[in-house]
């Protein structure tokens, strides 16, 4: 197996099932209810018991976003902010999710430090 693929699999338990986990293609984590949703770039979405703390601290490791306190997004495929009265994060997905007052700043620093890395 090849080793890079290993450095970006994590394991994710639900009630005694494991679930492997390709962070490379994992869009955003959101609490929904009861539940963890982890959104995949190819729709799919893995439901897991753990509340999303739990969650958040598996995927420290590879620099999430938390955008709202129910949402974590992959600055891998964060497109831009939408800015308005509730800012929306523009996802590679074509989703939106609403981004709280509280990381707004953070997220408007890092779109703006990505934006001058990346000029031509």
């Amino acid at each position: 197996m090849n080793a890079g693929k290993l450095d970006n699999l994590l394991v994710v338990t639900d009630n005694k099932k494991k679930h492997p986990v390709d962070v490379r293609i994992v869009v955003k984590i959101k609490a929904e209810e009861s539940l963890t949703c982890i959104h995949f770039l190819n729709n799919r979405v893995l439901k897991v018991n753990q509340g999303i703390r739990q969650i958040e601290e598996i995927f420290k490791p590879f620099h999430f976003i938390k955008i709202h306190k129910n949402c974590l997004v992959n600055p891998q495929f964060l497109d831009g902010l939408k800015p308005g009265k509730t800012a929306m994060a523009l996802l590679s997905d074509d989703t939106q999710e609403p981004v709280s007052r509280l990381y707004r700043k953070t997220l408007t620093e890092i779109i703006g430090a990505v934006t001058e890395n990346n000029q031509v």
